[in-house]
């Protein structure tokens, strides 16, 4: 899958996600945004889970682009939660 079978493509939350040729559809939703999917698929229902907790180990199975580990890193700082992190983020594609 590399970089030259990808293509950009700006969502409606004015973030960016690719469309891959390879499996013939985007990488997030374009009509919800890269960055809004995110954080109501992943991010904050994560921290409502484990709103008890000052460690969180994450594991970011990454197809490309960061979009989670970002989301959840501006999230603590964002809302100055007392949050220690650790993300474990393997990346498929090595190109990217």
């Amino acid at each position: 899958m590399g970089l030259d079978s990808n293509m950009i493509v700006k969502t409606n939350d004015n973030s960016n996600t690719l469309y891959s040729t390879k499996y013939n559809q985007h990488f997030h939703d374009i009509k919800t945004g890269a960055i809004q999917e995110s954080l109501t698929k992943h991010v904050i229902p994560s921290f409502d889970f484990h709103k008890d907790k000052k460690h969180l180990r994450i594991l970011d199975i990454c197809f490309g682009l960061g979009y989670n580990t970002f989301s959840t890193i501006n999230y603590v700082l964002e809302n100055g939660l007392d949050k220690k992190l650790e993300i474990f983020s393997p990346e498929l594609d090595g190109e990217l």
